[in-house]
């Protein structure tokens, strides 16, 4: 049990946060700026593709299951892979079709390369299914493990093959399918393909989850739609090398920000649990369930201890994380760090207000909101792209997540849902002052010394945590006891409480 916590969440995290730089550093290293801004537009694009053509299968899985019993969870599983695995291959094939007979003249890929991305997708589109039926199994653990092997160690491979041979954008699309092969293979210790044969596909269950799913469509469209435009549209006004130094800016935000979320998984996930067990509807009856009141309250304050001190080390620490982190053809990236760094911050704003209003089954006020705040963030985009450059994408990124979390947060009300006892906004306070003066002592006393400086810093914030008391056992117990507690059949209002694990670079 334990285990199945510290490793589902903190220790997760942590891993995460090994792994991640030492993947950034590495490939930035090893490829042209061209390829990586080329290999993150490919990843981008696979994400998007298995996000849009799930059509709410995944979140169907992440809502519905928990609580079921496993013949209704392999059938769930069952019917999603069979349906959308299908629909899978037609994207990867159609997809493939297309890039073969036109492609922008800029991203000039080769036909092998083409079969390569069509594999790529088909495979992930399989692996995320298995990822969201564990963690809709409360597996979390397992699908963990899962999401580090496929999402965050596939470049691991590069470490036999760097010493003897020139690694280019072909080798490493190629060397992604053949650990997404594998990958899947490894995810059938914990799905059972005897459990998973023995049920059969289902039609009506097919009508239950296009029903349910449907609806989030626009909440999906417009989260992707902000992660993923920018890099097409600086790529149209700029090109590859521009393209790279963003995202080399945005991948490193995102290292905190991927943590912040896969902490966020398993409080949002304890938090459905509470929501299920309150059968009223009315924002006022479950703003009074203490129990409910007590997991968004934890979710909030974790929210916010992981997402403050991220922004504040971009910001504050941008050259030795730049430095550090990077190859020295990535330098001057460090001025467009500033530009990037509330995005982590607002982007976790987002999950929670969004989060709470689908517990509130009030998903579609998330779905309209987040896709008009994705068609402001286009707009702004387009307007300022050509005069800011990367810059432009930056602050249109933060404009519409920042107001993104304001509309959602006031439709939310959010204010209601708080225990300001078990909140401590006096305490947080203290710690974003700790923060910020460690960052800025630690930077300013080991100039040159890049990792020295991060460490200490990080190790001054870390420890601001529990000597605040802002980190405590008693939220360790509380999970421990409400993981394993049974929990009523989730309510039909759509939700989500993970991330799409992909790959990243």
């Amino acid at each position: 049990m334990l285990f199945n916590l510290f490793f589902a969440s903190f220790g997760y995290v942590a891993i995460r946060m090994l792994i991640a730089p030492v993947r950034i550093k590495l490939l930035t290293s090893l490829l042209t700026k061209e390829d990586y801004g080329l290999l993150t537009l490919i990843m981008l694009t696979v994400s998007f593709l298995t996000l849009i053509f799930s059509l709410g299968s995944l979140e169907y899985m992440l809502r519905k299951l928990p609580g079921r019993p496993a013949a209704d969870q392999y059938r769930t599983l069952r019917t999603v892979m069979s349906w959308f695995g299908r629909l899978a291959a037609v994207v990867a094939l159609a997809g493939a079709g297309l890039l073969l007979v036109w492609q922008p003249g800029k991203v000039g890929l080769v036909p092998h390369q083409v079969a390569a991305c069509a594999l790529i997708l088909f495979l992930t589109v399989h692996l995320t299914q298995i990822v969201y039926f564990l963690m809709g199994r409360s597996q979390y653990a397992q699908s963990r493990l899962m999401m580090l092997l496929y999402a965050d160690a596939w470049f691991l491979p590069l470490l036999g093959f760097m010493w003897w041979m020139q690694i280019d954008i072909s080798f490493m699309l190629w060397l992604w399918t053949v650990w997404l092969a594998g990958s899947l293979a490894v995810a059938l210790i914990w799905v059972k393909p005897r459990n998973l044969l023995a049920q059969a596909p289902s039609r009506p269950l097919l009508r239950d989850i296009l029903r349910f799913g449907i609806p989030l469509m626009p909440m999906i469209m417009g989260e992707w739609i902000f992660q993923m435009q920018d890099r097409y549209i600086l790529l149209a006004f700029t090109n590859l090398e521009t393209v790279a130094d963003y995202t080399l800016c945005f991948n490193l935000a995102w290292v905190g920000t991927a943590t912040g979320t896969a902490l966020l998984d398993l409080l949002i996930t304890e938090f459905y649990k509470a929501r299920n067990r309150v059968p009223a509807r009315h924002l006022d009856d479950l703003t009074a369930h203490a129990p409910l009141r007590k997991a968004f309250t934890m979710m909030l304050r974790y929210g916010l201890l992981l997402g403050l001190p991220i922004v504040l080390a971009l910001w504050i620490a941008r050259d030795p994380i730049v430095r550090l982190l990077s190859s020295p053809q990535f330098a001057q990236a460090i001025p467009l760090m500033r530009w990037v760094a509330p995005l982590p911050g607002l982007y976790l704003l987002v999950i929670i207000a969004g989060r709470t209003l689908v517990a509130m089954d009030r998903g579609t006020i998330v779905g309209i909101g987040t896709l008009c705040a994705a068609g402001v963030n286009l707009i702004l985009s387009l307007l300022l792209t050509p005069w800011l450059a990367a810059r432009g994408v930056a602050l249109s990124g933060c404009l519409a997540y920042g107001g993104l979390a304001l509309y959602l947060g006031f439709r939310a009300r959010l204010w209601c849902w708080v225990d300001w006892t078990e909140l401590h906004p006096g305490r947080l306070l203290a710690f974003v002052l700790l923060c910020t003066g460690a960052l800025h002592g630690a930077v300013a006393g080991l100039p040159g010394h890049p990792l020295a400086a991060l460490l200490l810093a990080g190790a001054a914030c870390l420890a601001a945590m529990p000597g605040l008391g802002l980190a405590r056992l008693d939220d360790i117990r509380h999970l421990l006891q409400t993981m394993h507690a049974p929990v009523s059949e989730p309510g039909d209002g759509p939700g989500s409480g993970a991330p799409p694990p992909f790959p990243d670079a």
